[in-house]
């Protein structure tokens, strides 16, 4: 507020000052004194050129007035736009995943049928097992041919007939003379009727060596009947030309093989024998005293 005299003005409000502000009178103009007739010293003239605001100092004021206020505004703005932000982070929904839209492989399972072939079992099932010989003469001949070259010696078979006599192989026994039998391969003549094909297969060079006859009985009861004479038999047998070292008697179901001779060519026979055979039991076998 600016005083003049005695009386104070208030000061108006920017673009009302200027029409507010009383005219000088005519006479305060010309003389520059106001009401009372007193002259304004100079310095107070200064003071009051300096206290009043001109039109571009008003301009300046407001322009200024409306920098802040935009301001203001703007911070305020901001202000409402970072809590805004923070509200739609709060109740921002998670992403719906959508599932997957790829089909699921058509590729229908293999029409292959599991394979007919069954498990090998260790026991009861192998062909070996089941196999059983054929004849007499079958049966020595299947063990013979599963020697090796090494294993092999001097061999003879069959009878003394020329029908029925081999070299190197199993051969034919005749049934019809149960003399021959017993001579040839220690049979009791008692029990040759138990008997309804033969086969034999000796050393050549000696039948202490190795003698292996092969006996087919008339029925199954027959077999064990016929080992246990054979077993009798070789025992209280008087040996000529040498003396066996072991003997063993087998039964594959029907067949009854009696072998005797060295040691280790029994053995050999009796290995081979089962090898082919899983069926075959030993009746008896030792050592010949």
């Amino acid at each position: 507020m600016i005083c003049r005299s005695a009386t104070c003005l208030p000061l108006p409000d920017s673009g009302q000052r200027q029409k507010n502000t009383p005219a000088v009178s005519e006479k305060q103009s010309a003389c520059g004194s106001d009401d009372t007739g007193t002259t304004p010293s100079a310095d107070d003239q200064q003071t009051v050129n300096e206290n009043t605001p001109t039109d571009r100092q008003d301009e300046d004021l407001n322009a200024d007035d409306s920098t802040d206020a935009d301001k203001d505004a703007e911070e305020e703005d901001k202000e409402a736009g970072a809590k805004d932000d923070e509200k739609k982070d709060d109740v921002k929904k998670p992403e719906s995943s959508k599932p997957s839209s790829s089909k699921p492989s058509s590729s229908k399972p293999s029409n292959s049928k599991p394979s007919g072939s069954k498990p090998s079992s260790s026991k009861g099932d192998s062909a070996s097992e089941t196999k059983k010989p054929t004849s007499a003469l079958n049966l020595l001949s299947t063990v013979w041919k599963s020697y090796k070259e090494s294993e092999k010696f001097p061999a003879a078979g069959g009878d003394y007939s020329e029908e029925n006599a081999r070299e190197d192989a199993p051969g034919k026994f005749s049934t019809s003379d149960s003399g021959a039998l017993s001579s040839t391969l220690a049979v009791p003549e008692d029990s040759a009727d138990l008997i309804s094909s033969a086969a034999s297969l000796t050393h050549m060079m000696n039948l202490n060596t190795f003698t292996a006859g092969s006996f087919k009985t008339k029925s199954t009861g027959d077999a064990d009947k016929l080992a246990a004479a054979m077993k009798k038999s070789i025992e209280n047998r008087k040996w000529v030309c040498g003396f066996p070292e072991k003997m063993a008697v087998i039964t594959i179901d029907k067949y009854v093989v009696a072998v005797y001779g060295a040691a280790d060519l029994v053995d050999t026979f009796k290995a081979k024998l089962q090898k082919a055979y899983t069926g075959a039991k030993v009746y008896c076998e030792g050592n010949i005293e």
